[in-house]
């Protein structure tokens, strides 16, 4: 019986509005699968990709065991974004009970008795390559070219989309943890281009404007960083303006509550 496990999703691809099924990782056994290891590596582990096409359709938030027998730690912990720490330990709960139930009589006890090791997306491709001091430096070279790029960037309508994009590589490269103040300031520039880029995912790129300035906030408080906080508050009012999903009335009653505090 295979180690790795993995769910099925079903999805659409846009241009040729086809279904197909897209398999999300969720146990991953290295040794066992070579080829998923490597898009670990790559970072394309949840990339969804239509078979039509080949155009990357985003990428799954999902969270992963990762088994390794013959390296230490033998088990790996990296959780899905934005989730609690509850919800993070019932969910590594129930996957090492379904890896224990794949391996059956190979399981270990003492692959856990110290707790999991807790690995945060950005940095897992870094412990998983064959060098990684070498991909560590690697990671630094190329998030700093994205941030001289995004400074480079205008405000301007033409550029939104770049700058949105440009965003999403620093935070896939950058954890929250190494630097707080340039992951929450990444995240209020995502959520202001998306909400000024003027397409037909308009609503969906709102709510997504708004988790992002959300994001931000659980960094830029009032009391640590007042003038950031502030902004992004103005900039969550903004959304919350122009929301298209949800009541009309209780989208601007969340406007004016984060206008208020912004003053």
């Amino acid at each position: 019986m295979a180690n790795s496990y993995a769910q099925q999703i079903q999805q659409t691809c846009p241009k040729t509005n086809q279904p197909f099924t897209f398999d999300v990782w969720l146990i991953v056994d290295t040794t066992e699968r070579p080829d998923l290891l490597k898009k670990l590596r790559d970072e394309t582990l949840h990339t969804i990709i239509s078979p039509y096409t080949g155009d990357e359709l985003g990428e799954v938030v999902a969270p992963l065991l990762i088994f390794q027998p013959d390296n230490q730690p033998p088990l790996l912990f990296s959780p899905a974004q934005e989730t609690t720490q509850e919800q993070n330990q019932q969910v590594v709960a129930n996957l090492v009970q379904q890896l224990q139930q794949l391996l059956g009589e190979r399981w270990q006890d003492a692959w856990i008795a110290k707790g999991l090791a807790g690995v945060e997306r950005p940095m897992l491709s870094i412990i998983l390559s064959n060098d990684p001091e070498a991909a560590l430096t690697q990671r630094t070279e190329d998030l700093n070219a994205i941030l001289q790029e995004l400074d480079q960037l205008s405000r301007n309508i033409r550029d939104l989309p770049r700058r949105a994009e440009l965003c999403r590589q620093a935070l896939r490269l950058l954890p929250g943890e190494t630097n707080e103040k340039l992951w929450a300031m990444l995240h209020d520039e995502l959520g202001v281009a998306l909400a000024q880029i003027s397409t037909v995912n308009k609503a969906e790129n709102l709510e997504q404007a708004i988790a992002n300035f959300q994001q931000a906030l659980t960094v830029r408080t009032q009391s640590a960083m007042p003038v950031e906080w502030a902004t992004t508050m103005m900039n969550l009012a903004n959304a919350y303006t122009n929301r298209i999903h949800g009541d009309k009335a209780e989208n601007l009653e969340q406007a004016i509550s984060a206008y208020q505090q912004a003053l």
